[in-house]
């Protein structure tokens, strides 16, 4: 559990593949979460307070029982802001959202980020939504995805198994 003062970030860095075009890496990176559930499921349940479903406006990563919200990043993505030398996959638990708009510090944050990436990119990713309006896994990949999108998972089943 994250205590009050702190906040966490997990990031996962991948040797391979080194080259990736947008979306053999959300291919990869809806693999690597499937993988993380598979091995998390014999020992946590999902957390409680996000759907498991990836299509629901309140899914939400799960692992160890906690809502993470993941950003996905690699060195072929369409979003500058997006962009690593390595297929990266960095982890933010849910509860630490929740802290900063209690403090009344997510807006404040949220402005600066999408300054800074009008900055560097000239608009604001247009997959972003805030949790609830659309389901953020749409943003993982960080790629523009359609409105009838799904996770890539072969034989279009939910790739955690519910």
């Amino acid at each position: 559990m994250v205590n009050e003062s702190e906040y966490a970030t997990f990031v996962a860095v991948f040797a391979e593949p080194a080259e990736v075009d947008e979306q053999g890496f959300e291919q990869l990176l809806w693999q690597q979460l499937h993988e993380l559930h598979v091995e998390d499921s014999a020992h946590f349940r999902w957390d409680k307070s996000v759907s498991h479903n990836p299509k629901d406006p309140q899914f939400s990563f799960s692992f160890a029982g906690r809502a993470l919200y993941v950003v996905g990043m690699h060195n072929n993505s369409s979003r500058d802001a997006r962009r690593f030398r390595w297929p990266t996959l960095v982890f933010n638990p849910h509860e630490q959202f929740k802290r900063l708009r209690t403090d009344g510090k997510w807006k404040r944050m949220q402005n600066s980020i999408r300054a800074r990436e009008l900055v560097l990119q000239g608009s604001i990713n247009p997959m972003l939504n805030d949790f609830g309006e659309r389901s953020e896994a749409r943003q993982y990949s960080g790629r523009e995805v359609p409105d009838d999108w799904s996770p890539p998972i072969t034989g279009g089943k939910c790739p955690f198994g519910h």
